[in-house]
């Protein structure tokens, strides 16, 4: 089963949007606008675990905030994470630490000031991770320990 909802002008997620999609296998909701994140007597996005492998949230106006809401331990089958052209600022390692069936994540395009040590480290299948910055993007200072265990320093 497939939800593909991009391009509608979607500015908000509920966590009634996805209360009943347990065998849903991909969602895109790319190029919306989405920038909140409606919560009422729960904590996350995903309520309960369902068989999601691809969500595509690229081209909207999420946060590093909008991150914790999503909750990774209700989507631990993902395997495709696109996050590109948002606002994300920062990565922890809370983030992603559920997700070790994690293939490919992409958090290009994102204004990232800090990545914390170890961010990634979890995602011990991931072997596509893009991290592109556009020129006027410069603010990324440190990238030490946030690979340790995922790729071979072959220097």
């Amino acid at each position: 089963k497939l939800l593909i909802s991009s391009q509608n002008y979607i500015t908000t997620l509920s966590e009634d949007y996805f209360q009943y999609l347990k065998n849903i296998y991909l969602i895109d909701l790319s190029f919306n606008k989405i920038s909140k994140i409606q919560l009422i007597g729960v904590t996350s996005l995903f309520k309960n675990p369902i068989r999601l492998r691809y969500l595509y949230l690229n081209n909207n106006l999420l946060t590093s905030n909008h991150l914790y809401l999503i909750n990774v331990n209700s989507i631990i089958n993902l395997i495709s994470f696109n996050l590109s052209f948002n606002n994300i600022s920062y990565l922890n390692k809370q983030m992603f630490n559920k997700l070790e069936k994690l293939i490919i994540l992409d958090l290009s395009f994102n204004p990232i000031r800090a990545i914390e040590t170890l961010a990634i480290n979890d995602l011990i299948m991931l072997s596509h991770f893009h991290l592109i910055f556009s020129l006027n993007n410069t603010n990324l200072q440190n990238f030490s320990n946030i690979f340790q265990n995922n790729f071979i320093n072959n220097s």
